[in-house]
């Protein structure tokens, strides 16, 4: 046998656990980015969904003082209506700072530009409150229909991670989000009652549904949550 081929053969034979090698380490490589880059983007789009989060939770306010201003023809809820309005728009700037960073992303610009039509139609519906131009029923729901944009924009923040514990996360965080939504809900509906010092059947069943439907999606966080934020959860309740 010639050395020549003896020297190829045993080339050969190095080349093949090399090029196993090689294209283990590239596919190593490829997977660590893409884990990198699913991080990253996890990052920047659960950003937008705590902003959002807390965005919601000082619509949640504003609506239900909004709701007795205009039951109680302005008597109650004049005085701190613009500070909760201030608190609200600082809640805004910093949401439309992580939205603006995140839009680049297709399936969340979508959610994002319709909450953004929605937050803006929302200064009319606070100069109409104002002037008594719109009705409880009308303003609540233009309140109501804004938040549910923003829950849609953290739903849609949780499809960006190939992590199945922060998918899990989400899930609780958006079911614990939809609970508080159900109980905001039920907040403005009674504080509005309590200012016009009554209460129609249809919205007492109304408030009641609110309640049940507020149970259902804690049953979805406690099944959904670690231990740590389930005794978070327990303190606070």
């Amino acid at each position: 046998m010639k050395a020549s081929t003896i020297r190829q053969r045993l080339l050969l034979l190095a080349l093949v656990p090399l090029l196993a090698l090689a294209v283990t380490a590239t596919n190593l490589l490829r997977n660590a980015y893409v884990e990198y880059r699913s991080a990253t983007l996890t990052q920047e789009v659960l950003k937008v969904g705590v902003s959002a989060g807390e965005l919601i939770h000082t619509l949640q306010i504003e609506r239900g003082a909004t709701a007795g201003f205009l039951q109680s023809k302005g008597a109650k809820f004049a005085d701190t209506l613009p500070g909760i309005r201030k608190n609200t728009d600082t809640n805004f700037t910093t949401y439309l700072g992580e939205a603006k960073a995140a839009v680049s992303q297709e399936a969340l610009a979508a959610a994002l530009k319709k909450a953004q039509d929605k937050l803006d139609a929302l200064k009319g519906v606070r100069a109409r409150a104002d002037k008594f131009e719109i009705s409880v029923a009308d303003e609540v729901a233009a309140y109501t229909s804004t938040i549910a944009t923003l829950i849609d924009v953290i739903g849609t923040s949780g499809q960006f991670s190939s992590s199945p514990r922060v998918v899990q996360q989400t899930v609780a965080y958006l079911a614990l989000v939809r609970a508080k939504e159900q109980a905001g809900q039920e907040r403005a509906l009674t504080t509005a009652a309590f200012a016009a010092n009554a209460i129609e059947p249809a919205r007492f069943r109304t408030i009641f549904e609110r309640h049940i439907r507020q149970e259902a999606y804690l049953d979805i966080f406690r099944s959904s949550a670690g231990a740590a934020e389930q005794k978070s959860l327990a303190t606070a309740l």
